[in-house]
């Protein structure tokens, strides 16, 4: 199926990089999604207004142990990103989940559950909702 960007989007898909957009949703005005490496998005998933989706910290090196300027990005089935949040490198939404509006995202989001704030936590979970 179908998937629908509306106005204001700055999607970049770097050489080698590989996006995926499972379709039949739709993003409001202003989505930025920088893929340099794997976004995976699945279906009935949509957005909000100013989503922010990026697998990569553009390229900055830092002397920790274990860092990576790109981890891929894997957003499943019938997921809700609302306004202004924003889906960080290495991070996994599992089907259902809806992020809250300007939430920062990085890591395991369980199935079925709410998640808000910067970090982002689980904040609710046995969540079903209609699109």
């Amino acid at each position: 199926g179908s998937y629908t960007v509306y106005y204001g989007a700055d999607i970049q898909v770097f050489k080698g990089a590989h996006l995926e957009i499972g379709g039949d949703a739709s993003v409001n005005v202003g989505l930025n999604l920088i893929c340099a490496n794997h976004i995976s998005i699945g279906r009935w998933t949509g957005g909000g207004r100013n989503v922010t989706i990026r697998d990569n910290n553009g390229e900055h090196h830092i002397s920790i142990r274990g860092y990576k300027t790109s981890i891929p990005i894997v957003i499943k089935e019938h997921v809700w990103l609302t306004e202004n949040c924003t889906i960080m490198p290495g991070t996994t939404i599992e089907a259902g989940a809806i992020i809250s509006a300007r939430s920062v995202v990085q890591g395991h989001v369980p199935s079925f559950s709410i998640v808000s704030g910067d970090p982002a936590k689980v904040i609710e979970t046995k969540v079903y909702w209609k699109s």
